[in-house]
């Protein structure tokens, strides 16, 4: 399951900003400019009348004055919220880590997939040259090989 990491932390990650940002700034969003995005660009972000608050809370608010102030700073605070959550997780999460994106490779999916093997081979012998002597390095690229066109290793 490691292979599916990046992937899915950067899927949750998109899923979240699309509460509080327009789609088109999200669905195109790739791991380099999610890390760098300005998170409260008012050109990207919705209005907070627009941020997803969830069913219980969208029903409350349809049966609200659209004028009442709680509502309003309810709204604000709701953006604020989504605005701060992400810019933490824009920290913290590794939305842009190449191991985590080599490791995609061992996805048995990629077992014969030239791009797959390459990422392989970028992990093995990138990320762990100091633990791999050089005719270790050269067994590594030569059963990366073997792995490319092994027809047993399909699911």
């Amino acid at each position: 399951m490691v292979h599916q990491l990046h992937e899915e932390q950067f899927r949750t990650f998109k899923e979240f900003l699309a509460c509080f940002m327009k789609s088109e700034a999200v669905v195109n969003l790739t791991p380099k400019q999610a890390k760098v995005m300005r998170l409260d660009d008012p050109q990207v972000t919705l209005k907070p009348k627009s941020c997803y608050v969830g069913a219980q809370a969208e029903l409350i608010l349809k049966n609200s004055s659209k004028s009442d102030s709680h509502v309003q700073i309810f709204l604000s605070q709701v953006k604020d919220a989504y605005i701060q959550c992400a810019s933490q997780m824009q920290k913290t999460l590794p939305l842009n880590n190449r191991t985590l994106k080599s490791l995609a490779a061992l996805d048995p999916a990629l077992a014969n997939d030239s791009q797959g093997v390459q990422l392989l081979k970028q992990l093995a012998l990138d990320h762990f040259k100091h633990l791999l002597s050089e005719s270790e390095k050269a067994d590594v690229a030569r059963e990366l090989i073997k792995y490319s066109v092994d027809d047993s290793s399909q699911l």
